[in-house]
């Protein structure tokens, strides 16, 4: 936008915060003064109301003088920008948005410097993209010109520190992108004078270490680049005690080799026929008749479909229970859902469930990331690797995300998007003003409805007949529900539920419903609220109101038909009408086949009954038949996955508690997939209840399931929650069982300090327990976790001692895990005739015992151990076998990595088409499931591309 003069107005804020017309700088003022600028041109030809400019320049405690130091800021800007403006002429770069809707900057496109590095990182992708690596490298250069220095330099507000992370990110990002440019070119030297300072500042950053390496390497400097390697490994251990990702430890195994997989000149297209990820659509169902907030929807609709953005767009809608925020997120994502052409995300983030805590963001980013398709196996362990997964698979993408019921600004912060492609809606009983003030959401807080809407909501549910015969007693009806929406629809379907009354017989039943819950209220809508729920809880028959309150003793966000039945001890038909009913009253939600859920506030009113009705002892035989269910269904599935691993017999479910029945494994693996969430809730629960036989024993019984899937973050939680219940009773033998299944988690994980951490602790709280059926578990599990820390010789006599128990006892589960930690040792130690007898007795075992968990790893663990020693043919014969099995089981990202590791072979051995095919096919599937290592691949088929070219040439 220009001036009256029309000279161009600029804003960088790459660097200390600089407004120029022209060429000359203009002169801002105190440093609030500045910021205050910086905030507008970042949320340019936006309107930003008062309160988030507040929120933003002073955050959750602003100073009483905040509002009158914004009007004097603001004063003192227009007059800086537009020295020659008349005094009572308005601004045009600067100007008011009306008398509630803030001030707005305005800025002509790519004049703010952060945007302008935006605009020049797509032209190069563009240029990249059509094989002009040349001007590519020209365009990223430009754009790290901008940079003066310290982004912000000179101010300090609460929005600083995002927009100073989110703006030091698009740099590393732009050297990361112009290094690559670079190798590519041939030009090495130059990019490691780019990575190397990058590096040096960002030692834990993966990318520009590997890019360091190929550089180096392709400057003859061999010996430096392995040198980067080993020092990425001393720090990751020493700083988070995790060894270095696949990516690096891959390239530094082929740069040992002398064999470097070309760098990919652009990224490699989809593969002809891979099957496409469907299009996420996970929006729950819109309110019917939805009626009222017509200035709101208005707002939410033109921020959220904005056409030019830098950012991706935030909305926050805070305001108290019952308020509306859920229906009005829903219903705004529905009218707005066809301008977002690549799909809506839906979260609940539980942040005020009475039953749960609020949802942790790795769990949370989990389901974004399913969502997208990426199965649970190839989900990050790490938050920070889940984030950047999530935004790289939305990056570019027209997307809405709708996280709802957030706890805090922490907990949604991990969760947005980096592209300005998609929008965000959010909802919170909390206001997030550090969402608005740092991250630049537009806020939205709801009332209560007014009057009028708050009758054409109840004639939206009744029909207009009975409002227009009865519109007093309408009116009354809708003050005596507070005007809440939540209590208005559960009015409306009382009356559609009881005809036989008219308006006035209801109000007075309600009125009555109030004054009896006055004397309980904490306030005006409280009692209103409750007063509707109680209203509707009393008008079910005995039966349906005994479930409802059995459904608040349940600790998961949704419930299955089947665990209700166990919950209110009712066949499983039953239960499904009864749950029926329920619904049918706006008590409860469907949202599946045979899976429902509570509003918040429902399930606290329907744990209020349950505590005022039930006895303490049905409560506590409710939830023990609903945790038996869980324990005995999960323990059935995995007799079904791993039928001779070791496991302790239960005792019969008590009566209700009969578990699940599974016609195959898959059906199996689908339920334990279903009901992760309630499993791990349901560990939670026996653990607060001081029930350690569930708390260690649900997550017991997932072995199988977690080997074969490895949800990671799920895996970790629900066994640390069984190890503090198994402590806190002294439940030794719970505590050891769930330390080994922790300590084989972060063995796959490669965490090597907490599985030495895990496996000592376990066998020092075995030790007054030793000679019991542990023994040789303890041993091997010890032993394993000795030889990844180097203790050689103690391994092989903890493990082979382990060998011997199993062998005498006839534990052949036992054996077969035994056998391959000796393969695998071997193997590292260079002792090829052993290693291969110890994994082919063990596979056999595996094999014969149908433990594909077991058998699968073996196959891999086999096949490494012929290609170290030059075996390739019987190399790329095991890792067939894992694929095999992996695609028997369902593992998608287990088939495509195992596909990747027999192109690998095969590329050794010289079968260039047939590694080519095996490339291909794992890139499908790792684009089909969102899996992280998708790069890894696409650079190997554009080795073998490249090669092929070459090989024409000549």
């Amino acid at each position: 936008m220009h001036a009256a003069n029309g000279v161009p107005l600029r804003v960088e804020v790459l660097g200390p915060v600089r407004a120029l017309l022209g060429d000359r700088e203009i002169a801002l003022g105190p440093p609030m003064q500045r910021a205050l600028l910086a905030l507008l041109a970042l949320r340019a030809n936006r309107a930003v109301g008062r309160t988030e400019l507040v929120d933003a320049l002073w955050g959750d405690d602003p100073p009483t003088t905040a509002g009158g130091s914004v009007s004097t800021y603001l004063s003192a800007l227009r007059r800086a920008l537009e020295p020659d403006r008349p005094s009572r002429a308005p601004s045009a770069l600067l100007v008011s948005a009306g008398a509630n809707s803030g001030y707005m900057l305005r800025l002509d496109s790519g004049a703010l410097d952060c945007d302008r590095a935006e605009q020049l990182r797509e032209r190069a992708r563009i240029a990249r993209t059509s094989g002009d690596l040349h001007g590519a490298v020209v365009q990223l250069q430009s754009a790290l010109r901008l940079w003066r220095g310290l982004p912000f330099d000179g101010i300090s507000c609460p929005f600083v520190a995002g927009e100073r992370a989110r703006v030091d990110e698009l740099r590393l990002a732009t050297v990361e992108s112009l290094a690559d440019a670079l190798i590519a070119l041939g030009r090495n030297d130059d990019a490691v004078a780019e990575l190397s300072p990058v590096v040096r500042q960002q030692p834990l950053r993966e990318r520009p270490r590997a890019l360091l390496m190929t550089a180096l390497y392709g400057a003859g400097r061999k010996a430096d680049a392995l040198e980067v390697f080993e020092d990425a490994r001393r720090v990751l251990v020493d700083e988070l005690g995790i060894e270095p990702g696949p990516e690096l430890r891959d390239l530094h195994r082929d740069l040992i080799a002398d064999k470097p997989a070309a760098p990919a000149p652009v990224a490699a297209p989809v593969s002809a026929g891979a099957p496409a990820t469907p299009k996420p659509a996970q929006l729950p169902h819109d309110v019917p008749g939805f009626t009222g907030r017509v200035r709101e929807l208005a707002q939410l609709e033109e921020v959220l479909a904005g056409g030019d953005r830098t950012v991706a767009v935030i909305s926050a809608i805070d305001g108290s229970g019952g308020i509306g925020k859920t229906a009005l997120a829903v219903h705004v994502a529905h009218r707005v859902a066809g301008q977002f052409p690549d799909g809506q995300l839906y979260v609940n983030l539980r942040g005020f469930d009475p039953q749960q805590p609020p949802l942790q963001p790795a769990a949370a980013l989990g389901q974004l990331l399913r969502g997208l398709g990426v199965e649970a196996g190839a989900i990050p362990a790490e938050t920070d690797e889940q984030a950047g997964l999530y935004r790289s698979l939305i990056a570019g993408k027209r997307m809405l995300v709708l996280l709802d019921n957030a706890a805090s600004t922490d907990q949604v912060r991990p969760l947005l998007p980096g592209s300005p492609s998609c929008s965000v809606l959010v909802t919170s009983r909390s206001r997030l003003g550090g969402l608005v003030a740092r991250d630049g959401a537009h806020r939205v807080t709801l009332d209560v409805l007014d009057e009028r809407e708050s009758v054409q909501m109840l004639a939206a549910g009744v029909g207009p007949a009975q409002i227009e015969a009865q519109p007093e007693a309408a009116a009354e009806l809708a003050r005596l529900c507070g005007h809440l929406p939540l209590a208005l629809r559960i009015a409306a379907a009382q009356l559609n539920d009881r005809p036989h009354l008219d308006l006035d017989d209801l109000c007075q039943e309600l009125a009555d419903e109030r004054a009896r819950l006055d004397v309980l209220a904490v306030d005006d809508e409280s009692t209103a609220v409750r007063a509707v729920f109680s209203w509707s809880y009393h008008a079910l028959k005995p039966e349906p109101a005994r479930m409802f309150r059995m459904l608040g003793l349940h600790a998961g966000t949704e419930i299955s038909v089947a665990a209700a039945a166990a919950l209110a001890n009712v066949p499983v038909v039953r239960a499904r009408r009864l749950l029926d009913v329920v619904a049918s009253g706006h008590l409860l939600e469907g949202v599946g086949r045979d899976r429902y859920r509570f509003h918040d506030l429902l399930r606290v009113y329907s744990a209020e009954c349950a505590a005022e009705h039930d006895s303490r002892a049905e409560r506590i035989a409710a939830v023990s038949r609903l945790l038996d269910f869980y324990l005995h269904t999960a323990n059935t599935v995995d007799g079904m996955l791993a039928p001779f691993r070791r496991r302790s017999e239960l005792p019969p479910p008590v009566p209700g508690g009969q578990p699940a029945v599974f016609a195959d494994s898959s059906a199996a693996l689908a339920w334990c997939e279903a009901e992760l969430s309630n499993l791990v809730a349901a560990t939670s629960q026996a653990a607060e209840l001081g029930d350690t036989y569930h708390a260690t024993g649900i997550p017991g019984a997932m072995w199988a399931f977690f080997a074969l899937r490895t949800p990671w973050p799920e895996w970790i939680s629900s066994h640390q929650t069984g190890i503090g219940a198994a402590v806190a009773a002294g439940d030794r033998y719970g505590e050891v069982r769930l330390l080994i299944g922790l300590g084989y988690c972060y063995n796959e994980l490669r965490r090597h300090m907490q599985v030495l951490e895990c496996m000592e602790r376990a066998r020092i709280v075995y030790e007054p327990l030793s000679g019991g059926p542990l023994d040789h578990v303890v041993g091997g599990a010890l032993g394993s976790a000795y030889f990844w820390a180097g203790r050689v010789d103690e391994a092989f006599e903890l493990t082979n001692a382990a060998l011997a128990t199993s062998q005498r006892t006839g534990d052949r589960w036992s054996e077969a895990w035994a056998l391959s930690h000796l393969g695998s040792y071997c193997r590292v130690l260079g002792r090829y005739t052993e290693s291969v007898a110890n994994f082919d007795r063990a596979l056999r075992l595996f094999v014969d015992m149908e433990d594909r968990a077991g058998a699968i790893k073996v196959y891999r663990e086999l096949g490494e151990a012929h290609r170290h020693f030059g075996k390739l043919d019987r190399a790329a014969d095991c890792f067939r076998g894992a694929v095999r099995l992996f695609r028997e089981s369902g593992g998608r990202p287990g088939e495509a990595w195992s596909l990747h590791e027999l192109a690998s072979v095969l590329h050794e051995d010289g079968k260039l088409d047939e590694a080519k095919v095996s490339w291909e096919q794992s890139l499908a599937i790792l684009e089909e499931v969102g899996d992280h290592r998708v790069e890894q691949v696409r650079r190997r088929l554009a080795a073998i591309d490249a090669a092929a070219g070459v090989r024409r040439s000549r």
